[in-house]
């Protein structure tokens, strides 16, 4: 999947927007311009539609953005780094670079998000029935409305108790105080994760196929079920990985191509790319400029492998995790990102490895007295 692109910082953390937020904004912008706001208020021109959908539906990102700055000041306050916030398809993420030292600053961190949506809720809400009185446009007041209960339904679903929902760390944040039992509490949560995943899955095939429903719930399901499976695979090697370091499980001597590259030339040259089936693409400077897999080169075209640069394929580097080879793996497992679960090792700013997780798995493998 295509990279994120950096738009700026908001208190110091950076902040990404991933080209899936394109799709899911013409989405909502069609459905408001075209359906919901005509439906409720007949009578405006169209480009009227289509300009208060568009900027409405601009605020409901800058409102998902100040959810996942909430978790960052929190974050900031327990002295938990924060790697960076990035918006897509089905939301945002606030990645951070550290575990909460305790139970309370694991809840509080977690609860942050859902507080700003619900303080947003009212607040908007207030201003919508403020301006109705007032006399205000009925679409301008229609799109308060709509930002308000949008956001109240966003903190109620993300209070569910579920990985890798706020719930769902608040959850296991419970369980960590009354067991004193870290690792059993991410992974009860992870479970819950799981099981609502599937759940949102099959209700959003089944109501796809019935022409009733939409398959993005299908699509939160997958994402809810992939995330709750990475942070079970956390809490396990938070267990079976201590005093084991980046480095013991990475891998060295990471394959190298310039970014004009050719994806027919690095085909020919598998063998390059080892066991984990990566090249690192570099610019002409010799920096990286991102990675391509193996699997990444076999969707190309076949015609048009020979034309295809690995430049232009390239997944930026930024958008992995970073780790030294001597640090501890279980604090590095923390900067995992969801869409591109892999570790880059650096020494200084030169790129020496990669952890990839099947690397994380077999080390799990080695490790038999955590099977239970």
């Amino acid at each position: 999947m295509a990279g994120t692109i950096r738009i700026g910082r908001i208190l110091g953390v950076p902040v990404g927007v991933h080209w899936s937020l394109l799709g899911i904004g013409l989405l909502l912008t069609l459905t408001m311009a075209t359906g919901n706001l005509p439906l409720a208020h007949p009578g405006h021109d169209s480009w009227v539609y289509w300009s208060v959908g568009a900027a409405t539906t601009a605020a409901f990102f800058l409102t998902v953005l100040a959810h996942e700055v909430g978790h960052a000041v929190a974050a900031r306050r327990y002295d938990v780094g924060v790697e960076g916030i990035d918006l897509w398809i089905l939301g945002g993420v606030a990645r951070l670079s550290d575990e909460a030292p305790t139970p309370k600053a694991e809840w509080r961190i977690a609860a942050a998000g859902p507080l700003v949506s619900v303080l947003l809720t009212g607040l908007l809400g207030i201003m919508a029935y403020g301006l109705a009185q007032a006399g205000a446009p009925e679409l301008v007041t229609a799109s308060l409305a709509w930002l308000a209960v949008v956001n109240g339904v966003l903190a109620v679903f993300n209070l569910l108790p579920a990985a890798p929902l706020d719930g769902g760390r608040i959850l296991a944040a419970i369980v960590w105080r009354r067991t004193g039992d870290r690792i059993r509490a991410v992974d009860r949560a992870s479970q819950a994760g799981q099981f609502l995943g599937w759940l949102l899955i099959a209700w959003g095939v089944v109501s796809f196929v019935r022409g009733d429903g939409s398959i993005i719930t299908a699509l939160l399901g997958w994402f809810l079920l992939t995330a709750a499976r990475q942070d079970a695979m956390s809490a396990r090697a938070r267990a079976a990985l201590s005093g084991v370091t980046v480095g013991d499980v990475a891998w060295f001597g990471i394959a190298r191509a310039t970014g004009t590259t050719d994806a027919a030339t690095m085909l020919w040259e598998r063998a390059r790319m080892g066991d984990i089936g990566i090249v690192a693409v570099e610019r002409p400077d010799g920096s990286v400029l991102g990675l391509v897999t193996e699997r990444q080169l076999w969707k190309v075209r076949e015609g048009a492998l020979a034309t295809t640069a690995l430049a232009s394929v390239a997944i930026p580097v930024e958008r992995f995790g970073r780790a030294s080879a001597d640090e501890p793996i279980v604090r590095a497992l923390t900067r995992l990102h969801p869409l591109h679960p892999l570790l880059t090792v650096w020494a200084g700013d030169r790129l020496v490895g990669l952890v990839t997780p099947e690397a994380v798995d077999r080390r799990l493998d080695q490790a038999p007295a955590f099977a239970g």
